[in-house]
Parts: C-alpha cells; structure tokens; sequence
C-alpha cells in the first residue's frame, strides 16, 4: 500500500510513550486519527511504513483510504 494512498487508521494521534511500547494500545483521546504510509499526494521520502502523517477526525481526501479488518 505504500505510496498508492495513506491509510486513514483507527488509532488517534499522538507522541509514543516512553518506555516498554509492547504492551501500549494506542491514546485513549484526541483530535487526530493516523493516516500513515504515504501517497501519490506526498515525495518519495513520506512513502514509507515509519512515516507517520495525521487528519482531523472527519477529514477525507483522495490521497486517503482505509482497509476493512475482520477478527476470526
């Protein structure tokens, strides 16, 4: 998916906590979800995994998309 379009995920931005990151599940609040991964929109540097980009809750736009995941 990388460098096709960003990934509008679930998880709310925010800074990394310090310390053991294994057992963090993401912030409990905010104002911004994280739409990593880089697009056709963005350079060549934004298109990696480690990029982290950010959107207002309610934002869209045609360099954004989304993956529908489904527990077994």
């Amino acid at each position: 998916m990388l460098g096709n379009v960003c990934e509008w995920c679930w998880d709310l931005y925010g800074p990394y906590p310090k310390g053991d990151k294994k057992v963090w599940r993401g912030h409990k609040s905010g104002t911004h979800r994280v739409t990593p991964g880089g697009s056709w929109f963005h350079s060549e540097e934004y298109c990696t995994c480690t990029k982290r980009n950010k959107g207002f809750l309610d934002f869209s736009a045609a360099h954004l998309g989304f993956r529908l995941v489904r527990s077994l």
